[in-house]
């Protein structure tokens, strides 16, 4: 049976467990502490605000912003997604150098970290990576599609183009995408947003489909947010790259 694990998979609970091991008896007391104190906090801002009881409130005020710092600056999850990111990183880097005749001038790789998509701009080379590695030439490229919440946006095939909307609008909040064909009736949101992804179709019989995720939340959110606002840029920037590759084929 074929493996589906991603190539770029790291031991996080591994790495988690190490930092939180890391702890000393101090550093676990003053979590513990801050915790404690920013809930006494929150009661005391009750307080001053329900019955205007000054009584201690700035004393507390000091002693939990002391903790908190303390807190923070012995946070092991944060730690933990440092060397988390850091870790991918290495891996993804170790996978692109060890690729023969391929020398890769982009990248790009999913906020999950199980896929990543790298082109070659001189040889015209596609490598996709997720749970194998597969590389690619232009004329391998069959058809891109730029998909928002499942509403097709704009396609290019080989040999041909068809335009949806203007995507950055489309994704930045200005008027609802109506896509025929593939979508039918369906329309993107005005102003939220779940998920966009590149929809590739690429020559190989096995899994000739491939989706990069450029979000992919649980709950909608707004398109005005820093983080939709990132994913429509690098989505519209992967879809450009791409068109090119194909045409190039």
């Amino acid at each position: 049976m074929v493996s589906t694990e991603s190539l770029l998979r790291v031991d996080e609970e591994r790495i988690t467990s190490e930092e939180i091991n890391k702890l000393t008896p101090f550093q676990i007391f003053s979590i513990l502490a801050s915790s404690f104190l920013l809930l006494l906090f929150f009661y005391l801002v009750f307080r001053f605000i329900t019955k205007h009881d000054f009584h201690g409130f700035f004393v507390f005020l000091t002693i939990i912003m002391s903790c908190v710092f303390m807190g923070l600056s012995s946070d092991p999850d944060g730690k933990a997604k440092r060397r988390i990111n850091a870790a991918r990183q290495e891996k993804l880097t170790g996978l692109m150098n060890g690729l023969p005749d391929f020398i890769s001038s982009q990248v790009f790789a999913n906020e999950k970290h199980d896929t990543a998509i790298a082109i070659d701009d001189q040889s015209n080379k596609l490598c996709i990576i997720d749970s194998e590695i597969r590389v690619f030439s232009s004329s391998d490229i069959l058809e891109l599609e730029l998909v928002e919440d499942d509403v097709q946006l704009t396609r290019t095939t080989r040999g041909s183009q068809v335009g949806g909307a203007i995507v950055g609008s489309v994704l930045a909040g200005g008027v609802g995408a109506v896509i025929g064909g593939l979508s039918g009736q369906k329309t993107t949101s005005n102003d939220k947003v779940k998920r966009v992804y590149l929809k590739l179709m690429v020559n190989d019989i096995k899994r000739p489909n491939v989706t990069v995720d450029f979000l992919n939340e649980k709950k909608e959110i707004l398109k005005k947010d820093k983080k939709a606002i990132d994913a429509s840029n690098k989505a519209n920037h992967w879809y450009g790259v791409l068109s090119v590759l194909i045409k190039r084929g």
